[in-house]
């Protein structure tokens, strides 16, 4: 009789440990055993399209977290930023992939830990004349439209008398880089290092550095579960040098 009781008390509890786990995951992520992860495969080398498959930091970086997890990882592709926020607090996916945190973006989606950051600067040809940001009067600015960088255009480049073209893809910019549209590019280091690698154009910086943007994963601000447990793995890969070689792979440098 008395180990018939002890075996209902080991049962009973293991079922309760599977009910509690249960609960946590179901909280955690929409499908059971699934992260799925939103991104816009338009920004090399965060993320991108190669051949049919994605590519890049932010596709290493979610297979990691979710492998760190015992989670398999889902990717689904829309078009644009809006359409990526949209479907984050819609519920469509449990995270997106890194974006920059401000405030605006603050008011309705929670953050993860920040991991990367990175200046936005203005960028010419190694050939050309222009050394400063004032002689950039009546050249070509290639900028991508509704980025970090075009609000720093409209808020403090406006004055010097450069013409902006704006760009609704970072691929066309590049094209635009290639067939000598533009002048100068404005951006994120890391894409314009990436520039002018697949352009094979020697590129020099102008002055001094525009901004900085501070990278994080945006998740629903309803989901604070999994908000603390990608911040663990996030923890653990800063630890075990994991982030640092997957930066240097993506981006040249921690």
């Amino acid at each position: 009789m008395k180990r018939h009781s002890i075996g209902i008390i080991i049962l009973l509890f293991l079922l309760s440990i599977s009910i509690i786990s249960g609960c946590i995951s179901s909280q955690n992520t929409m499908k059971r055993g699934t992260l799925t992860v939103g991104v816009c495969a338009q920004y090399p080398p965060t993320i991108y399209e190669e051949n049919g498959n994605l590519a890049g930091f932010d596709f290493d970086l979610m297979n990691e977290i979710a492998k760190r997890m015992n989670l398999n990882t889902d990717f689904k592709i829309y078009n644009s930023k809006s359409e990526l926020f949209d479907a984050l607090e819609k519920n469509e996916v449990d995270c997106i992939g890194s974006r920059t945190v401000n405030y605006e973006r603050r008011k309705f989606v929670d953050f993860t830990r920040v991991y990367y950051y990175d200046s936005v600067r203005v960028a010419v040809p190694e050939s050309s004349s222009v050394t400063m940001l004032k002689e950039l009067k009546g050249k070509n600015l290639g900028v991508i439209e509704g980025s970090v960088s075009s609000e720093l255009v409209e808020s403090y480049l406006t004055n010097i008398g450069c013409k902006c073209l704006y760009y609704d893809t970072p691929e066309n910019l590049t094209n635009a880089v290639e067939n000598g549209e533009v002048d100068a590019v404005i951006g994120h280091e890391m894409y314009l290092e990436h520039i002018s690698t697949k352009c094979n154009v020697q590129k020099r910086y102008l002055d001094e550095k525009l901004s900085v943007s501070y990278w994080a994963i945006p998740i629903n601000k309803n989901n604070p579960n999994l908000r603390n447990s990608i911040n663990d793995i996030l923890l653990e890969m800063e630890n075990d040098g994991t982030l640092d070689e997957l930066k240097l792979k993506w981006y040249g440098k921690y």
